[in-house]
């Protein structure tokens, strides 16, 4: 007959292989991240700037003329 076991966690082969067979997983309130939240213009412009030399004013060139095309037709 076979013994009835709650949790897997309990299970004696499972249980060797854990610290804390309580342990559990734990749901943290991260807050999301809202695209809303970032300006390319403030943040990412001159950071793609520093980090490259005129890539921030290639990008941004090219973001617009796809912004024109998608939103200005």
């Amino acid at each position: 007959m076979m013994k009835h076991i709650e949790k897997l966690s309990y299970h004696p082969l499972i249980s060797r292989f854990l610290d804390s067979p309580q342990s559990g997983y734990k749901n943290f309130d991260a807050r999301p991240f809202h695209a809303t939240e970032y300006s390319w213009q403030e943040e990412g412009l001159p950071l793609a700037d520093r980090l490259c030399t005129e890539l921030g004013s290639l990008l941004d060139e090219k973001f617009r003329n796809a912004y024109d095309l998608t939103y200005n037709t």
